[in-house]
Parts: structure tokens; sequence; C-alpha cells
């Protein structure tokens, strides 16, 4: 007899909905939710470590995020930057006049009910660029890098999670033109 066990069907059961429900066609997202959802069926986007290689197509590297603005980002707003990433491959665009529009038109923004927020934003452009404290600015002043942030108010359910996935899929589409030199 064949013995499969409960959790992993149940996974496996939910993995299958999510991909129907909001019809999911994207190899890389259905993937990601394949590796990544947990046996109690849950979707975590502090997780994201995880799911940007399934998502962007486009090669990137992580960056540290300097203590001192994780934490005064953290304090009283329950904000926290999830990670930062810099794409060496825009690097040839960042002087270009209409590279920050360009960029400006990819941020991310999911905003829920609960209060709470997932952002993906482009760090020369943000407000952590124009701080006063050099840490702060050193760190987003760094050409060609993007910013994941999430202010959590209670946890964030999975039909924001997927949305949040979803979009930054349309990002890595803008970003792949851009590097193929369609866009720009």
């Amino acid at each position: 007899m064949l013995k499969f066990p409960v959790l992993e069907a149940k996974r496996n059961l939910f993995v299958q909905t999510l991909i129907k429900a909001y019809d999911i066609t994207d190899d890389g997202l259905i993937q990601f939710l394949k590796q990544c959802t947990s046996e109690e069926c849950d979707l975590y986007i502090h997780e994201l470590q995880e799911a940007l290689p399934y998502i962007f197509d486009f090669d990137f590297d992580w960056i540290d995020v300097p203590h001192e603005v994780s934490e005064d980002h953290a304090e009283g707003w329950n904000y926290f930057i999830v990670g930062a990433i810099s794409v060496p491959s825009l690097l040839p665009y960042a002087d270009q006049p209409t590279f920050i529009e360009f960029t400006r038109n990819i941020e991310v923004l999911t905003n829920t009910s609960c209060g709470n927020l997932i952002e993906f934003v482009y760090l020369p452009d943000s407000k952590i660029a124009s701080s006063d404290d050099p840490v702060h600015s050193t760190f987003a002043n760094q050409p060609g890098t993007f910013m994941i942030g999430m202010q959590d108010n209670g946890g964030l359910d999975i039909n924001d999670t997927i949305e949040f996935l979803t979009e930054l899929r349309d990002v890595n589409d803008s970003i792949n033109s851009l590097v193929e030199g369609r866009e720009l």
C-alpha cells in the first residue's frame, strides 16, 4: 500500500488550490509555492530570501542592511527591512535621466486591510536616501539597489502574499526588458 503523509497531501492540495484560485501560470511562482509552503499550509513573506530566486530571473546579490538602519525603522512601527538586493546589470543605466522614472514605475506597494504593508522600492529614491544620518544615506544611495520592507501588525494573509509575489514577478519582467535593451 502506498503511504503518503497526510500533512504532505494537505499541503499539495493547498498549493494546487492556490494555483487554480489565483490563475498562476508562472513556473517560478509555482515552484516557490511548492517549495516554500509549510506542511501547516502557511506561506510567510518573512521567508523572502527563499522566494526571490524563484521570482527573479536576473542575477542579484543580497546586500547587508546596517543594524542601525534596521533598528531605526523598526521602532514603534512594527516595520522591518526584510532584505535589500543589488542588481549589477542595472548599473550601466543608473546615471541615465529616465532611469529614476523607470524605477518609480516598478515600485510595489501592497497595503492590506489589517494595517499591514509590504513594499519593494528603489533605495536611492527612498526616504532613507535623503536621511541626514550618514549610515542611512550611504546604505540607501547605492545605485542599482532595492529594498523590501514590511510593516506587520499581526500577520499577512495568503492573498496579500500572493499579490505581492505576483507584482514582483511583473517587476522581474520590467527589469529583464531593460537589461535586454527593450526599454528605457
